[in-house]
């Protein structure tokens, strides 16, 4: 019997006629859990999908991309994360992929995958809405007539079948790994505030909700292994839902990348111990914040990833799950919905007849001016061969998921909530967003008669987001009916390229040498052509005379990133000459080392896989150890003040370290070196003490210790109390900070009071 509740068991539970025995229906068991992370299937050289990207003079070219930009760099490993979920009848897989959306020909490719393995299981698929994630498994969306215009493409670029082959490859991947790794878990959720983190991007709709309208809020649901007895025994994974978009990069950027949402997961199951999958909200109209100091770029994510970790935490510890039930409360149902102009409400000729994109381009007015229905002017799109919908309604225990085929905005989760009501024994609800397909934006009806940018790209208009919502409340009515079957898009086959031979042998080309702190350690090597995979790069710490892993504990995705961004370059590149059977595969592994980053000895250690006279093989590659040494820039910025009472606080820096990124994967200053501080500022120099010789207003001198003090954020010492300038010098290697960074120059500052 299939693990899916389905028409057969409702049949034998009212099989009762004549002289046969009423057979009842089989009784769920207890909850099990199972995780599995997988990286994607994604050749450097792809192009990245959800901003129109145009092609720059420097294009270097890749077989893995057509319209847009390749991708020439990996800051972070799109993965697909996959937790597992079964009481012995329902079998569901919610998968996390680090893309910009999903659409329901990878979710069904993959289920095929899966079956062709003997495994059956009902996947939900979700994405996190990076804007640096892989593109190109977007089927057509052609224009109405014969003008050739996808729409799809515009922002995922055209569509590339093998893309779709090897994303799908990678769910199921993941999904198998989650399957065959499950425990018997019991289950918590809480939230906590979280609105330092995203903010209200769509202005168009203020005078309809408000401005600042948003959804704060982050919810961790927490499951933990239990024992024998269902008693809870240590924590097992979890998933962390939030609203915000995923685009701190801009549309320049051409390094992959999770984004904020990827770094707000990543940082978060650090902080827990165990994986997390993060899981993407209303953020139709929420942007990720960029906060108060100026932080940008990769910075900017890694910032929102290292503060939102610690308010994932307390959600985590406060989501403690209860002794597990001995019956599960698993259930799903997830109704097909064909799409038409008459199913959604429209008149005749009151809306396009197979939707429209680009709909009143241009009308973005804040304040808004509502626009009329007569007045709305779309790009017409023709009619589709598969134009089927899905909203899934999941519970789980007291928590209830309802998932939605696009970008929902804020208002479309409060009328979820309207829609749904309450439901006994549920006490939390989460609207996810970019699960299954994707729609466009979700929005009311007034609000998409706002304009601005989000009608453009919500192809059945006004009365689609109304629709949706009443479809998901009457999906969250049916939980527990057999969920029917699905139409699915045709199947397409997919033969690979054929990857191009390595013109050198694999080897390192050059190791870092020692340095210090705030310094980059890198490695270049020779490897193989992108299309056999992205090689992995792991730092290596020397610890008892042996090297270890510096990133390998189980909730780091891959060791790339985001610490060690991987570059490459092909040598003749693609653009240079596209028919070369061999090129030179050059990869470069660059770590940026911060002011805490741990002393001692190092090494890059790169594997891979290249291709020789058309065979591949496993590299191994290891660099040459090298040693990183306390900074010696401490104080390459410094101020001071001194108050009524004769409080000496002095501030001592590092140098500025301003984000650089940019076409081409030119990348400097991507780590967070402070949170607290702006980067043009310099991070500050916490802990430790100092030896200062103080020139007091009248020309005598007074020799002081300078203490840290966290409340303050500055070094302190007391000084004589006198009206003047004060000038503050500290002799080289006179101060040292927590770290053991030091001033390698004098440092001189002045104050007056």
């Amino acid at each position: 019997m299939s693990p899916l509740r389905n028409g057969a068991l409702a049949v034998l539970a009212a099989w009762g006629v004549g002289c046969k025995p009423a057979v009842e229906a089989p009784a769920p068991g207890p909850l099990q859990v199972g995780v599995a992370t997988v990286a994607l299937d994604v050749p450097v050289g792809q192009s990245m999908g959800g901003y129109s990207r145009h092609l720059g003079t420097s294009e270097q070219g890749s077989p893995y991309a057509a319209k847009f930009p390749a991708s020439v760099c990996v800051h972070s490993t799109p993965t697909a994360r996959a937790l597992a979920l079964t009481d012995g009848l329902t079998r569901v897989v919610l998968v996390r992929v680090d893309e910009c959306l999903t659409v329901s020909s990878l979710r069904f490719h993959a289920e095929a995958i899966l079956r062709d393995r003997g495994l059956d299981a009902r996947l939900v698929v979700f994405s996190t809405h990076t804007h640096a994630g892989p593109s190109r498994f977007f089927r057509p969306i052609l224009g109405d007539g014969s003008s050739g215009f996808d729409a799809a493409a515009q922002a995922m670029d055209s569509f590339d079948p093998e893309a779709e082959e090897r994303l799908a490859t990678s769910i199921a991947d993941a999904a198998q790994g989650a399957l065959g790794s499950v425990k018997p878990a019991s289950v918590g959720a809480a939230s906590v505030d979280a609105s330092d983190f995203n903010h209200d991007r769509r202005c168009e709709n203020d005078d309809l909700y408000g401005p600042d309208y948003r959804d704060r809020q982050m919810t961790v649901v927490r499951f933990d292994e239990v024992d024998a007895d269902g008693k809870p025994v240590r924590p097992l994974a979890g998933l962390l839902h939030y609203a915000m978009h995923g685009t701190t990069l801009g549309s320049d950027n051409l390094l992959f990348s999770t984004d904020s949402p990827g770094a707000m997961e990543l940082y978060a199951s650090d902080a827990v111990g165990v994986p997390l999958l993060y899981v993407q909200g209303t953020a139709g109209d929420v942007s990720p914040a960029s906060g108060p100091l100026g932080h940008s770029g990769f910075q900017a994510i890694e910032r929102i990833g290292r503060l939102a970790s610690v308010r994932a935490a307390d959600a985590f510890q406060r989501a403690a799950p209860p002794p597990r039930p001995a019956q599960a409360k698993l259930q799903l149902y997830e109704p097909a919905i064909d799409l038409s102009h008459a199913r959604l409400g429209y008149a005749q000729g009151e809306f396009l007849a197979y939707g429209g994109v680009g709909c009143m381009l241009g009308a973005e007015n804040c304040p808004p001016v509502p626009n009329l229905p007569k007045d709305v002017i779309c790009l017409p799109l023709g009619r589709r061969g598969f134009n089927q919908a899905t909203v899934v309604a999941l519970r789980l225990e007291g928590v209830l998921f309802a998932a939605l085929p696009g970008e929902p905005s804020t208002a479309i989760g409060a009328r979820v909530r309207e829609a749904v009501g309450a439901v006994d024994g549920v006490s939390t609800l989460l609207t996810v967003g970019y699960a299954q397909d994707h729609f466009g934006y979700i929005l009311e009806a007034d609000d998409w008669l706002r304009g601005g940018y989000e009608p453009t790209v919500s192809p059945w208009g006004w009365k689609f987001g109304p629709f949706m919502v009443a479809r998901m409340g009457e999906a969250v009515a049916a939980l527990g009916k057999p969920t029917p079957e699905l139409a699915k898009p045709e199947a397409l086959l997919a033969p690979r390229r054929t990857p191009t031979d390595s013109a050198a042998v694999p080897a390192v080309e050059s190791s870092p040498a020692d340095l210090d702190r705030l310094a980059t350690a890198v490695l270049r090597f020779h490897g193989g052509d992108p299309g056999l995979g992205t090689p992995e790069v792991a730092l290596e710490h020397e610890e008892g005379g042996s090297f270890v892993p510096v990133m390998a504990s189980p909730t780091r995705r891959l060791v790339n990133g985001p610490e060690v961004v991987l570059r490459y370059q092909a040598m003749p590149t693609q653009v240079a000459d596209p028919g070369a059977a061999s090129r030179d595969h050059l990869w470069t592994a660059e770590w940026e080392t911060v002011p805490d980053s741990p002393l001692g000895r190092y090494r890059l250690v790169a594997t891979g896989k290249a291709q020789r006279g058309g065979t591949a093989a496993p590299y191994t590659l290891t660099g040459g150890t090298f040693t990183l040494a306390p900074a010696r820039t401490c104080g390459a910025l410094a101020s001071a003040a001194v108050d009524a009472s004769g409080l000496l606080k002095v501030e001592v820096r590092f140098p500025p370290n301003p984000s650089v990124s940019g076409v081409g994967g030119q990348v400097a200053n991507y780590r967070l070196r402070d949170a607290q501080s702006s980067p043009n500022a310099g991070a500050l120099a916490t802990g430790g003490t100092g030896s200062a010789d103080v020139t007091l207003p009248d020309a005598s001198h007074q020799m002081v210790s300078l203490h840290y003090d966290a409340g303050a954020r500055a070094h302190l010492a007391q000084v004589s109390t006198q009206s003047g300038t004060y000038s503050i010098h500290l002799a080289p290697g006179a101060f040292a900070d927590g770290s053991g960074n030091v001033n390698g120059a004098a440092v001189d500052v002045q104050a007056t009071r």
